[in-house]
Formats: C-alpha cells, sequence, structure tokens
C-alpha cells in the first residue's frame, strides 16, 4: 500500500471575500451530492488521491 502525505485545501477567494467554489457547493440542492464532494475533497486531504493517473502533457 502506498504511504500518503496529508495537504492542505486552499479554497480561492476573490479580493471581495467571496469564495466562489463554497457558494457552489452550498448552493446545490441534492445534498446527497454536495455530501460525496465534501468526502472527497476531505480525502483529497488526507492526501488519498483515488484512482488517477496522469492525462499526458505533464498534467497529473
Amino acid at each position: 500500500m502506498t504511504e500518503t502525505t496529508p495537504k492542505q485545501i486552499i479554497v480561492y477567494a476573490k479580493e471581495s471575500g467571496k469564495e466562489p467554489f463554497t457558494d457552489w457547493l452550498y448552493s446545490l440542492r441534492d445534498v446527497m451530492g454536495r455530501k460525496r464532494i465534501l468526502a472527497r475533497v476531505s480525502r483529497l486531504q488526507q492526501g488519498n488521491y483515488g484512482d488517477c493517473e496522469p492525462v499526458g502533457d505533464g498534467v497529473s
């Protein structure tokens, strides 16, 4: 099993202080969808990227 390294999640904020991602997330009417997104972000924060592969040209 591969060892994971915790990551810091930085949410983009405009100069006005608005956070478009947060605004979008909490505007979702699908509560279960919102929970799935938050769970995925939590796994990313723990360093678990899941099943992903580089797409090519230096993009991973």
